[in-house]
């Protein structure tokens, strides 16, 4: 709408009492104050506002079941960060576990040569076997500092809340039981947004009947030039 048809339209407002149709054809604007045909006119668009009713109120449930779907959906994401953090706890043991098969031959073999070194009769043998040692021993160095660092992590993992997978379940058929009242929904108000379309293209006919009638009829009076 023009701006100097919203300035006149507020000018009518003001200064007519009761309910009116305000109205613009070929470059004039007119007012309907007859009763009977603003009651006319009221009921053309009656059919319309109705559905428009029913649409608004699917779509406050349609808004409240997004919402439950979007909490659920929050909570389904903790627990699979949850789970995703039992997925590294078990990364982590296993790689602790293979790093501890790696370091348990060198352990039995340096456990051996303290042995044979308490019984080593020369010192050129106990040299050779002190060497042996130290080089086990530069292995096994790096080793245990992995598995000290993956202990570490470990423990950190352990502190966060482990994963419920009931839970999981549960959430992942809370979201699926929505999808159906909201598919229904859906389905509802395009339905009644096509029927909508429909009664809104019939009130827009049944208007410009009216308003043609009442010009004829000398009902509508001009409201001067726009």
């Amino acid at each position: 709408m023009r701006s100097a048809d919203r300035d006149q339209l507020e000018r009518i407002k003001q200064s007519t009492r009761g309910d009116f149709v305000w109205f613009r054809k070929d470059g004039t604007s007119y007012v309907v104050t007859d009763p009977s045909l603003v009651a006319r006119a009221r009921a053309t668009w009656a059919p319309m506002e109705q559905l428009n009713e029913k649409i608004q109120a699917r779509s406050r449930v349609m808004e409240d079941l997004g919402r439950q779907m979007g909490e659920l959906a929050g909570q389904l994401g903790q627990q699979m960060a949850a789970a995703g953090q039992e997925s590294s706890m078990r990364s982590l043991r296993e790689a602790y576990e293979r790093k501890g098969r790696e370091l348990q031959p060198l352990g039995r073999e340096l456990e051996a040569l303290g042995r044979k070194l308490a019984g080593e009769a020369t010192v050129a043998g106990r040299d050779a076997v002190v060497a042996r040692m130290q080089a086990l021993q530069r292995r096994m160095v790096p080793l245990q500092a992995e598995m000290d660092g993956m202990a570490a992590s470990m423990a950190s993992l352990q502190q966060a809340r482990h994963p419920d997978q009931d839970s999981i379940r549960a959430l992942r058929a809370r979201m699926k039981a929505l999808d159906v009242p909201m598919g229904k929904l859906g389905k509802e108000i395009g339905e009644l947004s096509r029927d909508q379309s429909l009664a809104s293209q019939a009130a827009d006919r049944g208007t410009r009947a009216l308003l043609d009638e009442a010009l004829r009829n000398g009902r509508a009076t001009p409201a001067g030039a726009g």
